[in-house]
């Protein structure tokens, strides 16, 4: 079992290897990426005393302030609770075993552990001897052991147990330190003297060392399976193991080698010795060691209490003011050489130009010296001139040019040329495939050489009459210049075609020109377009990433492309390019590199242009406002330690939730937010995440920076949230961290409410059934009733039709058959008038009889309006009735007559007709008069006469025994909604009064006030 931990062991530090980043052993630490924290910065107060790295990725410090965990951007405070166990909270030392979680020690007595957010105490009663546990170490096969100020112990994952003489060590001994190599032989520096357990051994051997031993000694082996012990004032080789088979124990407190197998160590300053040293030296003293760093290079502190390596190979340092790291830099930087610094001068512009073909470079600085950069060395001033533009040709003439000035260094000789004349600085440089020189002079034009002759804008009209920014000269011999408007203009032998908006150039003005393999490459204010021989098309890129104002653009001969613009170096790959020349929409990712590489300031947008070149053994450099940075791209070491998950809390409401497996979050929960990190020690602000939540998302969310990610409107139910991250050069962990958690239903959300609802549901659509059953049958019955109703009213209808027509009509033929029989047998000639009369009406009877028999309710008066039609009574009234006995008949009209609705109208003329019919019979009027009236209220129609009245109980009774005129009359008026009212007096005549809302009577209803 053993050796099967063993082996695993090994292949884990195999992988670690090869996964970390080395930091360059060619540097000098000065030339490391050296990065600070300090108290502004969130460190802890009071200085940092130990450094520990837990498996899961985070950096735990304990300092004075308390025990905190840094995830590369944010430290936060992890409390210690208070247990009988531990003498204090105030804690001593701290050890991260391989196994994971972290083990912390507390002055006067007395270890915690902590994993998974759990804290598990251990004090004398577990077995842990008294005293302090000052030094940890853990065993391939997990045991841990520790040496504490009263002796030495090991953990069996249960208990504690005390290891003395039992075990081979002599009675007496003080614990310094306790240390496990790579062979698992545990290693005990104790008054003085070593002792060492081999693997599968039960007694402890005397090491053959004796000597000074402070209770800061410690040891440290390299990956070559040398040991190294620190004395605090030199190191010695004490031991050569062969090649260890796994890691050596980690330590945080004394020296260590990084993953190039340099050894850092810690004093009042840090110091670093290269492999080649330790492998020639036996000893070595800190005194001797040239490559140091120290509070005036820009440490936090003077007095360095903890030096560890991470996993990516980053060598951390802890002091009494803050924490420092130093890592392998993207970019060389000459000018943190302070050598190169002071050779420089004060920077606020810099140009660059290639000097030759081994990778030397021409530097202009601010206040005018041009200077030659090689091997990492700024020569003195090879020509004092302040110059504004630098160009190197094809056959290796470089061209400098200021104000009023023009130079042209070849094989190392400068040599001057007269300027073009007008007074400005020089813009830009090119030169033409003839070996003639283009020259833009700021506010004052282009111009052109030949034959030591200079030419307005080389003669050409067709260019633009003002002065370029660039002038580059491409694949096809073409010369682009571009200008302040945003347009560019190409000159293809004699002939200028321009480009602007219209032809997709839509960047803001040109800064940057570059002729690619296969495309040509335009950067400017607002962006990076591609010119595809016709068209430019602006390049798109994801939210997070920035080509503004660039300045300088590089294709390497792999096809990607590097940019110097507002935020930085950024890099985009052949692979990105080409999928945006396929579809333009696409969105191309890239990796820049910013302040948090070292990069200080940003591209130039004046002059000098352009400030990304390439020098002769392919490097690539970028000038700033502040400095200059080269860059190998051949030679790019990436960062392929995947960066681990974790997924710190949920957070619901204000109420923060510890994140473990199966977590039940509150009922009635629908808004959770999850805090993550990728703990990438290197370049935590380049980490990206991607997410998803199970059971909402069907895929991953796009890629983005942010550590929180929020969701609302959940419902109850089970849920799974899943993060993964990719580290600064995009490796990513797509196995990542997830999380199951569980919010439950509300009563009102669980099932068995929902089937509550359901039944109550059901019993309500059986209710409202039943009900409109119940109204379904109500309105069968009333239906019928109504049908009944109909019919009567229908037969009372065609009794008051035999009435008016077929009965008045016999009563009229019985009045004339007896004037006939009257005037028989004296006057025969009047009574055959008379009869041929009645003979006449009978037929009327018998057609009025038929009509209403068959129920033809044809209009009585066809187009004739009401008065109209009344007036016509009279004379149908009157015909067989005496002269002297018949009454004389008038129609009044009142008012503006309005259209009548047809029934109204139709019934209105039958009530009416009745009455004066009943005036012409049985009245003996000598006057009969109709009116009506129309007001905006109601029609009125009144029929009078002065005749002998009705009897009174007529009127009381409403009608004649055995007749039906008054009741008919009325209920024609009731079915109108109108009212009829009949005044009567003997001798003094009879008025009967019709009376018929507007709104029912009238075809349009009038509008009040007109």
């Amino acid at each position: 079992m053993i050796h099967r931990t063993q082996g695993v062991l090994a292949i884990a530090a195999l992988l670690w290897c090869s996964c970390a980043a080395a930091l360059n052993p060619n540097l000098t630490i000065k030339q490391l990426l050296h990065t600070a924290w300090g108290p502004r910065d969130g460190a802890p107060l009071g200085g940092i005393q130990a450094l520990a790295q837990t498996n899961d990725g985070f950096l735990w410090l304990l300092s004075f302030s308390g025990l905190f965990r840094f995830d590369g951007i944010a430290f936060e405070h992890v409390e210690l609770p208070q247990d009988a166990k531990l003498a204090s909270t105030d804690m001593f030392a701290i050890f991260a075993p391989r196994t994971g979680g972290l083990w912390v020690s507390v002055y006067s007595g007395g270890v915690a552990f902590l994993r998974d957010g759990r804290w598990k105490m251990y004090g004398t009663e577990d077995g842990l001897p008294p005293g302090v546990v000052i030094d940890f170490a853990e065993k391939p096969d997990g045991t841990l052991w520790v040496c504490t100020t009263a002796g030495l112990a090991r953990f069996d994952g249960v208990r504690w147990r005390s290891v003395g003489a039992d075990m081979g060590l002599p009675t007496g001994i003080t614990p310094v330190f306790v240390f496990v190599d790579g062979q698992g032989t545990l290693w005990l520096g104790a008054s003085g003297q070593m002792f060492t357990l081999r693997a599968g051994e039960l007694q402890f051997s005397r090491f053959p060392y004796s000597g000074p031993m402070t209770v800061l000694a410690r040891l440290a082996e390299s990956s070559t399976g040398t040991l190294w012990y620190d004395t605090d004032d030199a190191l010695l080789k004490i031991h050569q193991n062969p090649v260890p088979v796994a890691p050596s124990s980690p330590l945080a407190h004394g020296p260590a080698f990084d993953h190039d197998g340099a050894l850092w160590d810690i004093g009042h300053e840090v110091s670093r010795i290269n492999p080649e040293r330790l492998r020639d030296e036996v000893a070595i003293r800190f005194k001797d060691i040239p490559d140091q760093y120290t509070r005036t290079d820009g440490l936090t502190g003077g007095a360095e209490s903890s030096l560890m390596v991470d996993r990516e190979g980053n060598v951390w340092v802890a002091t009494a003011q803050g924490l420092d790291r130093f890592a392998n830099p993207s970019l060389e930087a000459p000018l943190r050489d302070e050598r190169n610094r002071n050779a420089l001068g004060s920077v606020t512009e810099i140009g660059l130009a290639p000097a030759d073909g081994a990778g030397g470079l021409w530097v202009t600085d601010t206040y005018g010296a041009v200077q030659r950069y090689q091997d990492g060395r700024l020569a003195t001033p090879a020509l004092k001139q302040r110059i504004a533009c630098l160009l190197r040709t094809d056959d290796g003439t470089v061209w400098f040019g200021g104000r009023n000035i023009l130079w042209r260094e070849r094989q190392g000789r400068f040599e001057s040329l007269a300027p073009p004349g007008p007074d400005g600085d020089t813009q830009a440089l090119a030169v033409d495939k003839s070996g003639g020189l283009w020259a833009s002079l700021v506010r004052s034009g282009v111009f052109y050489l030949k034959d030591s002759v200079w030419t307005p804008y080389g003669g050409i009209a067709a260019l633009p009459r003002q002065w370029a920014i660039t002038i580059v000269r491409d694949r096809r011999d073409r010369l682009w210049f571009s200008y302040l408007d945003g347009t560019a203009a190409v000159l293809d032998g004699n002939q200028v075609r321009m480009y602007g908006a219209a032809e997709g150039l839509r960047i803001g003005f040109v800064a940057a020109n570059y002729s690619g393999r296969t495309d040509q490459w335009l950067g400017g204010e607002f962006g990076l377009a591609r010119f595809d021989g016709e068209r430019f098309h602006s390049v798109r890129t994801v939210p997070e990433l920035s080509l503004a104002r660039i300045t300088g653009i590089v294709e390497t001969a792999a096809g990607d492309l590097w940019l110097n613009g507002q935020s930085g170096i950024t890099h985009l790959t052949a692979a990105e390019l080409q999928r945006s020349r396929l579809d333009p929409s696409y969105r191309v990712n890239g990796e820049t590199f910013g302040a948090f590489d070292g990069v200080v300031g940003n591209g130039w947008m004046r002059r000098p242009l352009p400030t990304a070149i390439e020098a002769g053994d392919g490097k690539l450099w970028f000038a700033t406002s502040s400095a200059f940075f080269g860059i190998d791209p051949n030679r790019l070491v990436p960062n392929r330690m995947p960066p681990p998950v974790v997924i710190r809390a949920l957070t619901v409401g204000d109420h923060r939730i510890e994140p473990r497996p199966g977590v039940t979050l509150p009922i009635r929960t629908t808004t959770v937010r999850f805090d993550y990190a990728g703990l990438s020690l290197t370049e935590a602000q380049k980490v990206r995440f991607r997410y998803r939540l199970d059971g909402i998302d069907t895929d991953w969310r796009e890629v983005t920076p942010a550590r929180q990610a929020l969701y609302s409107n959940l419902r109850p139910g089970h849920y799974t949230f899943r993060v993964i991250a990719a580290n600064n050069d995009g490796v990513w962990n797509d196995r990542g961290a997830a999380l199951a958690f569980t919010i439950p239903p509300a009563f009102e959300q669980t099932g068995w409410f929902i089937a509550l609802c359901l039944a109550g549901g059901a019993l309500a659509v059986w209710v409202l059934v039943r009900l409109r059953v119940h109204q379904a049958t109500v309105s069968v019955h009333r239906r019928l009733q109504q049908r009944m109703e109909d019919r009567l009213d229908e037969r009372t209808r065609i009794a008051r039709e035999l009435h008016d027509s077929l009965l008045q009509g016999f009563q009229g033929l019985m009045f004339r058959l007896q004037a006939v029989r009257q005037l028989l047998p004296e006057r025969s000639g009047d009574a055959a008038k008379f009869l041929d009369s009645a003979m006449q009406m009978g037929d009327q009877a018998i057609g009025e009889g038929r009509d209403a028999v068959q129920n033809l309710r044809s209009s009585s008066f066809d187009d004739r309006d009401l008065a109209t039609s009344l007036g016509a009574l009279g004379t149908e009234l009157a015909a067989g009735i005496e002269s002297l006995s018949k009454p004389q008949y008038r129609v009044v009209v009142e008012g503006r007559p309005r259209d009548l609705t047809a029934v109204v109208r139709d019934e209105a003329y039958r009530i009416a007709r009745e009455a004066v019919r009943n005036a012409y019979q049985h009245a003996k009027a000598r006057q009969i008069e109709t009116e009506v009236t129309f007001t905006d209220a109601d029609l009125t129609i009144r029929v009078r006469d002065d005749g002998i009245g009705v009897e009174p109980q007529i009127l009381a009774h409403g009608q004649r025994p055995g007749h039906w005129g008054l009741p008919g009359m009325r209920e024609r008026s009731e079915s109108l909604g109108g009212q009829l009212y009949v005044w009567s007096e003997r001798n003094t005549g009879t008025e009967i009064e019709l009376r018929i809302p507007a709104r029912v009577a009238y075809a349009e209803t009038p509008t009040s006030g007109h």
